[in-house]
């Protein structure tokens, strides 16, 4: 049987060590008419000039969605239960189930069980076997490339379900799958769902290179953003992940604004650490308040801290289960 290992979950980032904490930015100076409006009358915040209650959610809760499915799920259905998709819903294939093995120590790990695994095994066998007697020799990764794509054409499996595959592994393989979502968005370049997959993997791409605003790892990945808010602008995670791409401070401002206005639930509410991010050095009391109001609507000890050590230091103060 073939099997995907998934060492982590699709859009958590990367990890911070416990308590760790963000320093504050150089200071600079407010954006003209940020907070005003054109008479000098100020204006309202649509986040911090109102009272928020605690929310609590089912059992059942993925924060990975929003109130919508749209565009998440493939054909817009409604998601299997978490654990046949592995938290994700963006990359559940429909009919693919999930398998998690336990330890004794209570760990485990998850794995992607495909369809016709057994036979894409014994057909990758044979393929190998036939070009190695072929040429004497072990097989070039041009070969081994064109052999998967040998295999994954015999089981009849859409570019855009390779491109998921390939995903799953993380971030060894994205490249490798976000050349098949490409494949994907160019047979159906209208299709909201295939473009948000490939969007999502050009942001992957971004993580860890160059941060200029020009270079075209990220001149792209803003683009299909763009594009994927103006063929629907009422679902919060996609603000909420062009916030994270766009170098425009006004725009990252906005579009967390936005994304929270619609789910307040998504993430655990953690739109609020990120606005409070947006604020540190030129707007310390309103970051302050970010980081109180996601207190309110999900209260924990750890937020406190964060909160004590923000109004200390002007810094952030990170932890893996800071929602």
């Amino acid at each position: 049987m073939v099997v995907i290992l998934l060492g982590g979950c699709a859009g958590c980032g990367q990890k911070t060590s416990p308590q760790a904490p963000i320093d504050a930015p150089q200071q600079f100076s407010k954006t003209p008419g940020s907070e005003q409006s054109s008479d000098g009358s100020p204006i309202a915040d649509p986040i911090l000039d109102v009272e928020l209650q605690r929310i609590k959610l089912p059992p059942d809760h993925n924060p990975y969605y929003d109130k919508s499915y749209f565009g998440i799920t493939e054909n817009n259905q409604k998601p299997s239960p978490p654990n046949e998709f592995y938290n994700d819903p963006l990359f559940w294939i429909p009919g693919w189930k999930i398998r998690t093995e336990r330890y004794p120590n209570g760990d485990g790990e998850s794995f992607l069980v495909l369809p016709q695994s057994q036979e894409r095994e014994a057909h990758r066998k044979r393929l190998t076997a036939s070009i190695i007697e072929k040429q004497g020799g072990p097989l070039t990764e041009a070969q081994k490339r064109e052999i998967g794509e040998i295999i994954f054409a015999a089981d009849g499996l859409s570019n855009l379900h390779v491109a998921k595959y390939f995903a799953a592994f993380g971030s060894r393989t994205s490249s490798t799958a976000l050349l098949y979502a490409e494949k994907a968005h160019e047979e159906n370049p209208d299709d909201f769902h295939t473009l948000w997959v490939l969007a999502y993997l050009q942001m992957v791409q971004t993580w860890g290179r160059s941060s200029d605003p020009d270079a075209p790892h990220n001149t792209r990945t803003v683009d299909s953003y763009r594009r994927l808010i103006e063929m629907n602008p009422n679902v919060a995670r996609l603000h909420y992940e062009f916030a994270t791409v766009t170098p425009n401070r006004d725009e990252r401002i906005a579009a967390n604004e936005k994304s929270f206005l619609l789910d307040p639930t998504l993430y655990h509410g953690k739109v609020l650490r990120a606005l409070a991010i947006n604020h540190m050095g030129w707007a310390h009391e309103k970051a302050v308040r970010y980081l109180k109001q996601w207190n309110v609507i999900f209260p924990s000890e750890f937020k406190l801290k964060m909160i004590e050590h923000m109004e200390r230091t002007g810094g952030m103060l990170v932890g893996h289960h800071s929602h």
